[in-house]
């Protein structure tokens, strides 16, 4: 080994200086941060950005229910938003030891809100728990002739995309899996005011008719579609466009087109966000 100068080290360290640079540390592990594959927008970008389409029918690629915290305290809520809590609600369903259906259901329960939002929500439950005592009925005659190799599954489930400003957003994602290659799933959207609980339409957030609107949000939309032609198909944007499944979200606006609708089936459902700066004057909140 060379034997170390101490006088040449410092002439080399007084040319780094004199060059405006130093030394680098010795490196360290670098981590590399990347958006979370969730359907949620953190304060919506500058234009409509492609965000990840989930195969809803493909359980492992779904994003996981995580009920929200039950009833926090006041004082840590965003102003003029109410407090969640959940009902939760599920059923094995049997033909005699043989388990046919297993099923179960998330939905919000709401402090401090108007009685209709909650109503609308047990009428949700009562519909749900309808479809699976008719699913049932198939499931056992499945047993019973020999086709069914494992329960069927339903669920119901939710996910909250704003609870601020006077206004509660969410989405609602149904399941069935009958043993089949994929599940079978839908969405549904609820938009509702806080001060009175009616549950809204897009047609309540624009100052202008769907004449006018339509084409602005479509544009949108093609925009969004352009940047991945061949997964996406243009000509269906409007015949498809989902006027009964958007949120609002803390940057503006979702839209969810289900899945074979403006893609492929493989493809699943597909969320478009659109900014609050992209809508103009004719947007009436916030």
């Amino acid at each position: 080994m060379k034997n170390f100068n101490p006088i040449s080290a410092a002439l080399v360290l007084c040319l780094l200086a004199s060059c405006g640079l130093s030394p680098s540390p010795s490196a360290s592990p670098s981590v590399s941060l990347t958006p979370s594959d969730t359907l949620t927008d953190s304060g919506g970008p500058s234009e409509p950005q492609p965000s990840p389409s989930h195969d809803w029918n493909d359980k492992e690629s779904a994003p996981p229910y995580q009920p929200p915290e039950s009833f926090p305290p006041s004082e840590s809520l965003p102003p003029n938003s109410v407090n969640i809590g959940n009902t939760v609600w599920s059923q094995t369903y049997k033909d005699g030891a043989v388990e046919c259906l297993v099923a179960s259901a998330g939905l919000p329960l709401l402090s401090g809100a108007p009685d209709a939002i909650n109503d609308f929500y047990s009428g949700v439950l009562d519909s749900f728990q309808t479809k699976c005592e008719n699913r049932f009925a198939q499931a056992k005659a499945d047993y019973q002739s020999g086709v069914l190799a494992a329960p069927y599954e339903m669920s119901l489930n939710y996910y909250t995309e704003l609870n601020s400003g006077g206004y509660f957003s969410v989405y609602r994602v149904e399941t069935l899996d009958s043993g089949g290659a994929r599940p079978i799933f839908s969405i549904s959207c609820d938009t509702f005011s806080l001060s009175g609980g009616a549950r809204l339409t897009l047609d309540d957030f624009f100052n202008v008719s769907a004449a006018f609107y339509l084409p602005l949000l479509l544009s949108h939309v093609r925009d969004y579609i352009a940047r991945d032609p061949e997964s996406y198909y243009a000509e269906d944007a409007e015949a498809y466009f989902p006027y009964e499944t958007f949120c609002l979200t803390p940057g503006g606006i979702s839209l969810f087109y289900p899945p074979d609708s403006i893609a492929a089936f493989a493809v699943g459902a597909v969320r478009i966000d659109i900014p609050h700066s992209a809508l103009g004057d004719i947007w009436n909140w916030p």
